[in-house]
């Protein structure tokens, strides 16, 4: 069988914490060397009150809740290391920032060769025998799993499937990387996240690409 083609790539970062939405703004970004000057100024904005801030540069979307921080590529095959680089600097840049939880998302949107290989997907994630009788045929509509981390941080590795919503046929495959950084009264947990971030993208990247390789190998092959 053909092997599945991607449609399209893209990460996303939630950081929940304690932010202030109207300090980070493009001319800001630009100040600290986050991104470049002509980025900044051709940046659109939108600011509501000082609950929120919604930043858009050519490659992400960057926005800003009062508890949650969201970097999102948008579907677009990116460089993820300036991904890394934006969030990692705004932590170190604003160290005293409460960071409770990041969650680190690889996202892939593929396409199927043929309708058959969808189906097969479906069975061999959700087999149907225990559903003869409770529903006419039945098929998967999101499938997800969970495992422990394998560094010791406190959180888990999160794995969801569904049907591509754009492709047909098609799947939508999730890689959630999340860890949560307790309160050490540490005065500066800020630059703690931005610590374990830097030391473990790579990681966390290629953990990605594993999982994804081996669940379509095994599904699809």
């Amino acid at each position: 069988m053909a092997a599945p083609i991607i449609h399209s790539q893209s990460v996303v970062v939630v950081l929940l914490g304690s932010f202030n939405p109207r300090i980070v703004e493009p001319l800001w970004l630009s100040k600290h060397s986050l991104v470049p000057e002509e980025e900044a100024s051709g940046a659109e904005r939108e600011m509501i009150d000082r609950d929120f801030s919604r930043i858009v540069l050519p490659w992400a979307e960057l926005v800003v809740f009062q508890e949650r921080l969201q970097i999102d590529t948008r579907e677009k095959i990116t460089n993820a290391a300036q991904v890394r680089d934006l969030l990692v600097g705004i932590l170190r840049i604003l160290p005293h920032t409460p960071v409770t939880v990041a969650s680190i998302n690889h996202r892939a949107l593929l396409r199927l060769d043929t309708e058959e290989q969808w189906h097969e997907v479906g069975h061999r994630l959700a087999p149907k025998d225990v559903w003869d009788g409770v529903l006419d045929k039945p098929g998967m509509l999101d499938f997800a799993m969970q495992g422990v981390r394998p560094d010791g941080l406190d959180g888990a590795i999160k794995v969801r499937i569904r049907p591509n919503p754009l492709v047909h046929p098609g799947l939508f495959i999730n890689v959630n990387d999340e860890f949560s950084l307790p309160d050490q009264n540490d005065p500066e947990p800020a630059a703690r996240a931005a610590g374990l971030l830097a030391k473990s993208w790579s990681e966390i990247e290629a953990r990605a690409d594993h999982i994804c390789s081996t669940l379509l190998k095994r599904l699809v092959d």
